[in-house]
């Protein structure tokens, strides 16, 4: 009894290396970056749509892509994914398209025949099915249009 012999050793070592590497393992699954802040996205979301006025405002993503619904946003990043509750219903706009030409701007009246295609429009990307986008930045126009009052996202 007492006697350390190889066998010993030998279980000794092989339970340290396994140790070890569980603790790197470990290490390494913590995220290096927290969660992009979908929260404040968010809130500038809700502000711009509070607005009494035609209001537009960009917000710069600390997210690798962006995904929009009628009524949530989310962020997924190198933190990993966060998502947010909007007070607000929004139009999530895709990137090309007549929606797109007045998110960034353009007078709908120049893009659109009749505020009914506007309409029209609005419900036709509400109803798509929400995808993740990569973005740098996130564009938010709240306008009413010929008795529409729309927040269009994207």
């Amino acid at each position: 009894m007492g006697v350390f012999d190889a066998a010993d050793a030998l279980a000794t070592w092989v339970g340290l290396t396994l140790a070890g590497a569980a603790l790197v393992a470990a290490a390494l699954a913590i995220p290096a970056a927290p969660p992009p802040d979908a929260t404040a996205v968010a809130a500038t979301i809700d502000r711009v749509a509070a607005s009494d006025y035609d209001a537009d405002e960009a917000v710069h993503l600390d997210a690798d892509s962006v995904r929009v619904t009628p009524r949530s946003i989310g962020l997924r990043g190198s933190g990993g994914r966060a998502s947010a509750a909007l007070v607000a219903r929004v139009v999530p706009v895709p990137p090309d398209g007549p929606l797109a030409a007045v998110l960034a701007g353009r007078d709908p009246a120049l893009v659109f025949d009749t505020s009914v295609a506007f309409v029209r429009a609005a419900a036709a990307a509400r109803a798509q099915p929400p995808v993740w986008r990569a973005a740098e930045t996130l564009r938010v126009r709240h306008l009413a249009w010929r008795g529409t009052d729309v927040v269009l996202v994207g």
